[in-house]
């Protein structure tokens, strides 16, 4: 088998496209609460990943009971894509991604999936029962450069260990290294988002426009131009302020938006998305391109120019994601 540390490490490279996956496939994850068990669990999708990848190895445990080459041996069942298809589909059924089953369970099962590609990849051992139960073939890849691991911690953390390490490096490090890399070039730097903050002498606009509730005494003045910079705003405030700035810039004629709303946690861009998700003046909306902020900024697209004021009432489904288009 390929090593522990290395399957770990390839399923937490998994789970983060996963988890990216998940949040941004769905304005409701992660969900605007702090502490929703579905931001929670998105969150943790890469340790979910690199457990699940290391997992298949648990098997060692059937030599108590089945000899190697048995079917339920080490190597056998427990590392095959139908056992890997059924623990997937255990993950997507978690009530934590019930809006997001089947990224959360793709990112689930090719996790596991590369700990049996590795495996093929050694050079020791008997070969992996990829396709049991339709047949009990035990497989290699025909170049098989991965020095084989040893079960045991004591003799791995040895001069072996290193040896083993360097092998496996050129398959893993690469995609690692390509994950991150696409993960950054798909963000704006902070420094990006932050210098893009309107000053507080930039903010004005009409008091009728800002009687946001739970704001205080003085209303917030805003000058409405095609970008807005939420930070400077109490949380409890965004929404009433986004949805009177939607409304505004509406009226004066924009048809694209920039609302700025901070990387963090990710809290503020879902409760800001989920709003736009259900606002009648809203077409489209997603997440602004690396040099606009990337994940940290939100573009929305507004209907047409005003010709009357929008009525109070939002009709849900009005909004579509990135996903929704043609």
């Amino acid at each position: 088998m390929a090593s522990a540390i290395t399957h770990a490490l390839l399923g937490a490279s998994l789970g983060v496209l996963a988890r990216d996956a998940c949040r941004s496939k769905h304005p409701d994850l992660p969900a605007s609460l702090p502490g929703d068990r579905r931001a929670s669990a998105t969150r943790h999708l890469p340790l979910v990943c690199a457990l699940l990848s290391a997992l298949p190895d648990a098997d060692v445990a059937t030599h108590l009971w089945f000899a190697y080459s048995d079917p339920l041996g080490h190597r056998g069942a427990f590392h095959s894509l139908a056992f890997y298809a059924m623990l997937a589909s255990c993950v997507a059924a978690l009530p934590q991604f019930d809006t997001q089953r089947l990224r959360a369970g793709l990112g689930a099962f090719a996790a596991m999936a590369s700990h049996s590609l590795l495996d093929m990849l050694t050079n020791g051992g008997l070969g992996i029962a990829l396709w049991w139960p339709l047949s009990d073939e035990r497989l290699f890849f025909a170049w098989r450069p991965i020095p084989v691991s040893p079960l045991s911690p004591a003799r791995f953390f040895t001069g072996r260990g290193l040896t083993i390490l360097a092998g496996e490096a050129p398959f893993v490090v690469p995609v690692v290294t390509a994950v991150w890399w696409w993960k950054w070039r798909r963000q704006a730097p902070v420094d990006d988002v932050e210098s893009i903050r309107p000053d507080d002498s930039e903010r004005s606009l009409a008091p009728d426009r800002a009687s946001y509730a739970g704001a205080s005494d003085e209303p917030a003045i805003l000058e409405i131009t095609d970008e807005l910079d939420l930070h400077g705003f109490a949380p409890r405030d965004v929404l009433d302020v986004v949805d009177a700035y939607l409304e505004a810039a509406w009226e004066k004629g924009l048809t694209e938006v920039r609302l700025i709303h901070g990387r963090g946690k990710g809290v503020q861009r879902a409760a800001v998305q989920r709003l736009l998700g259900g606002h009648e003046l809203v077409v489209e909306y997603r997440d602004a391109p690396p040099g606009r902020g990337g994940w940290g900024a939100t573009i929305a697209w507004l209907r047409g120019p005003a010709t009357s004021p929008p009525d109070s009432e939002r009709s849900q489904g009005s909004a579509t994601n990135e996903d929704d288009n043609p």
